[in-house]
């Protein structure tokens, strides 16, 4: 055998016996287990094999909507009662401006007749306005909290909804719609009232010792 021939079999087992080594090493880190890049050693349904059994995990979670979205009629109940959230999610954003703006009016309508010395009765009418108001938006932002908790569970790819439970949310989402569109009719009747009560607190005003010739 040549010098030459002698160091490239030197090589080869040094190679082999570092691949040895590692292979003991991720095999302990697997049955330990410590994370290592690919298990190699174990499968992934072995009980030791803790990186397989989380990935295992993720793989049945992950389908589970996706496997009772291949059934048609859960799929035609699922895709309707998103719908039907995607458009209660829009009227409830557009309660929640509307009854902002209303806040914001009945306030600056209220402290101007403040400022203006209008009377008890006025501010009282006035005052009124803005806590119907107040009330509105906080009762908007509330639905909008349950419809956010809707959609996290609509969403779940961990735990789909059933399709008794679809047929309560769509109940419960149409009341919530209803609700957003009625409180907006109300901030048109505000808007449309408001010319008079800005009128209101004017009429009484008058100076002492004059009268309109």
């Amino acid at each position: 055998m040549s010098e030459q021939d002698h160091h490239s079999e030197d090589a080869v087992n040094a190679a082999l016996k570092a691949k040895s080594r590692e292979d003991f090493d991720d095999l302990q880190k697997e049955l330990s287990g410590l994370n290592v890049k690919d298990n190699r050693f174990l499968r992934d349904d072995d009980p030791r094999n803790a990186q397989g059994r989380a990935r295992r995990e993720r793989e049945e979670t992950a389908t589970r909507l996706s496997l009772f979205l291949s059934d048609p009629g859960y799929q035609a109940l699922y895709n309707e009662t998103m719908t039907a959230l995607g458009d209660a999610e829009s009227a409830v954003y557009d309660a929640i401006v509307d009854a902002s703006d209303a806040v914001k009016d009945a306030q600056d309508a209220l402290d101007a007749a403040r400022e203006n010395g209008a009377s008890e009765a006025e501010l009282e009418a006035l005052q009124k306005k803005l806590d119907e108001a107040k009330e509105r938006h906080e009762r908007m932002l509330e639905r909008e909290r349950e419809l956010a908790e809707i959609r996290r569970r609509m969403e779940d790819p961990d735990n789909p909804p059933s399709k008794d439970e679809m047929d309560g949310y769509r109940k419960r989402i149409g009341e919530i719609e209803n609700e957003a569109k009625q409180c907006k009719i109300a901030k048109q009747s505000l808007d449309a009232s408001e010319p008079e009560t800005e009128k209101a607190p004017n009429a009484n005003f008058s100076l002492d010792g004059y009268s309109p010739s």
